[in-house]
C-alpha cells in the first residue's frame, strides 16, 4: 500500500520554485487538473480551509468525476485569462 505524503505548508518547501517579483508581473502560468471547488467565505482558521479541500477531495472520488485540464496564471495584476 502507498504511503501518503504529507506536507507542511508552514515550512519551506525547496520544491517549489521561487520567482522574481518581475515575473509575477507578466503573470506564472502552471497547469493543473481541477477536481472543483467550494465557498469558505471568511476562514477563521486553516482548518476550515483543510476541511473544505477534503470536502471537495472527497466529493470527486465518491462522484468517480472525471479531472480537467486547466491553465492557472497567477499575477499582480488581478486579471483572468
Amino acid at each position: 500500500m502507498k504511503s501518503k505524503k504529507y506536507i507542511n505548508l508552514d515550512e519551506y518547501d525547496s520544491r517549489v520554485a521561487l520567482y522574481s517579483e518581475e515575473a509575477f508581473q507578466h503573470g506564472i502560468t502552471f497547469n493543473a487538473k481541477f477536481i472543483g471547488s467550494c465557498d469558505v467565505p471568511r476562514p477563521n482558521s486553516r482548518v476550515e480551509i483543510v476541511a473544505a479541500m477534503r470536502r471537495i477531495r472527497y466529493e470527486f472520488k465518491s462522484k468517480s468525476i472525471k479531472k480537467k485540464k486547466v491553465t492557472l496564471t497567477v499575477s499582480v495584476e488581478g486579471n483572468v485569462h
